[in-house]
């Protein structure tokens, strides 16, 4: 496996061969499978999937105690015919699927050519679903564990994200502890990955621009950019509860667009108002969205004006373990029926318990139900048939 997607000869080969194999119906142009063909060689064989980010792969010198240490950098996104083979959401194939399992590790540690560690360390938000499309390598050899942090079993790293250096701090090369030492290095080491992710990221965005101006239809057609709730759920809720009256104003527009940049910092501006387009030519009521956050509420509201805007919490147990995998496997009954029943339950309260005390009631009942719910999912094992 290789989580740069730059080597040839990996596991994907499996995942490409599957997915040349499982054409779409579509013309050739819209048929993932075409696109994946370029990559496919034979059995166990593939070139690479990604591409390196110009100027973010070099070496890395930190020197102390008149000794250099050198940390080799790698930045790589995965190819446009791999983002948008065809497609605008290339992560809904098998290969996307693949790339997936990599969403909450694009950063990885590398030590004497075994990769130790991988995560997010606090770069990145992983509610975009096109986090998936880049990756950083930090490769380094044995010498450089004390001031990275390794741990003792060589598993992993207590690098931590370190974006503000100590003012009172002053790193000297000859006479700093190892303490500090460490702290300079974590601080300069997070510079050089934040820009690597910028830049990756700004090619990931450009690609997915790219596509949707190519495809002709300023936004992509009616896909909702934003992490939505199935077409089943959406349609379902508006059969039973109706349409809204009227079309968004220009100050609710507005309102909504503040309120989704908050929640989707790095979804592009145009995308959250594509989104607002969509629900405003769907007339729809509300929707069910769904965002990273350290509340252990399974789930949380928010209204602009009688749009119920219902956020389920990407971060909670009963996403990861339960939302998460039914996502993945295309099982859309059953997480349409999570769905509306998250949905119901939210739009009761808002509808019923939207006034002081009654909301503050409520949000403390919906706090004391995702901790109770943590706690049950915590040891539980979901059955892989999931």
């Amino acid at each position: 496996n290789d989580p740069l997607f730059l080597m040839s000869n990996t596991v994907i080969s499996k995942i490409l061969e599957k997915a040349i194999n499982k054409p779409n119906g579509q013309e050739p142009a819209r048929d993932p499978a075409e696109y994946y063909k370029e990559f496919f060689e034979e059995e166990g064989k593939c070139k690479p999937t990604n591409q390196v980010v110009e100027d973010q792969c070099y070496d890395y010198k930190f020197r102390w105690e008149g000794k250099d240490y050198v940390f080799k950098i790698t930045t790589s996104r995965a190819k446009d015919q791999i983002q948008k083979p065809g497609i605008r959401e290339g992560g809904d194939t098998d290969v996307g699927k693949f790339y997936k399992k990599h969403e909450k590790e694009c950063i990885s540690f590398v030590r004497e050519d075994r990769q130790i560690s991988a995560g997010n360390f606090g770069f990145y938000n992983q509610t975009d679903a096109r986090q998936r499309w880049w990756s950083i390598e930090v490769s380094f050899d044995a010498d450089a564990d004390d001031l990275l942090g390794v741990h003792n079993n060589k598993q992993g790293v207590d690098f931590t994200y370190t974006k503000e250096n100590d003012p009172t701090e002053i790193f000297e090369e000859y006479t700093s502890t190892l303490q500090q030492a460490r702290e300079q290095l974590w601080y300069e080491l997070t510079n050089r990955i934040e820009r690597a992710r910028k830049a990756a990221w700004k090619e990931v965005l450009a690609s997915h621009k790219e596509f949707t101006e190519r495809s002709g239809a300023a936004g992509g057609g009616d896909e909702d950019p934003l992490p939505t709730e199935t077409s089943t759920t959406q349609r379902t809720r508006t059969d039973t509860d109706g349409e809204r009256a009227g079309q968004f104003d220009e100050d609710q527009k507005s309102q909504l667009l503040d309120r989704l940049k908050e929640k989707y910092p790095n979804i592009e501006k145009e995308d959250i108002i594509r989104s607002i387009e969509l629900y405003d030519k769907a007339r729809l009521r509300g929707c069910v969205l769904y965002a990273a956050s350290e509340s252990e509420q399974l789930w949380s509201i928010t209204n602009v004006r009688d749009f119920l805007i219902v956020i389920i919490n990407s971060e909670h147990e009963f996403y990861n373990k339960m939302i998460g995998p039914l996502k993945d496997a295309g099982h859309v009954s059953a997480l349409s029926a999570i769905e509306l029943f998250i949905s119901s339950l939210a739009w009761e309260e808002y509808t019923n318990f939207g006034t002081e005390p009654s909301s503050r009631i409520i949000g403390d009942y919906r706090s004391h139900v995702g901790l109770h719910l943590n706690k049950y999912l915590r040891d539980f094992e979901v059955n892989d048939d999931l």
